[in-house]
Order: structure tokens, then C-alpha cells, then sequence
């Protein structure tokens, strides 16, 4: 559905919280600012996402518990 070309997010990591020796929750947004090309040469525009993550520490190695992804709107509206 999606095209591997021209595939761009940019992420950033807004924070990281520990709630115990082994366990985190971190917040990262990420962002498509020229939207994502699709294989019949349409284009989704412009949005970005809020990733929230449940981290846990096994054996040393930090691993995702669970994740939320929220939409935000398109940038200008």
C-alpha cells in the first residue's frame, strides 16, 4: 500500500520516565512532514503521531510492554 521511496519520519524523544528499577514510560513524536507516498502515486499529507511506550527491563534489555499511537492534526489546521 505504502511506497518504500520518499518514506520519511522524523522522531523525537519528548521524555522518558522510570517507574521502578525496571520499568519506563517514554513519549515520542513522530512526524511525517511531506506525508507518505502511496504505491498508486497518491500521497497521505502531512500529520504527526504521539507514541507513548511501556518499557520493562528483562534480563538486562529494555523491551516494549505495550504502546498508544494518538494522530495529530495536519500541520496548518
Amino acid at each position: 500500500m505504502t511506497s518504500r521511496k520518499d518514506f520519511v519520519s522524523e522522531c523525537s524523544v519528548r521524555h522518558v520516565r522510570l517507574i521502578g528499577l525496571n520499568a519506563a514510560i517514554a513519549q515520542a513524536t513522530v512526524s511525517y512532514a511531506e506525508g507518505i507516498a502511496l504505491k498508486d502515486g497518491d500521497r497521505v499529507p502531512p500529520f504527526s503521531e504521539i507514541h507513548t511506550l511501556v518499557l520493562v527491563k528483562v534480563q538486562g534489555r529494555w523491551l516494549i510492554s505495550a504502546q498508544n499511537i494518538v494522530h495529530q492534526s495536519p500541520w496548518g489546521k
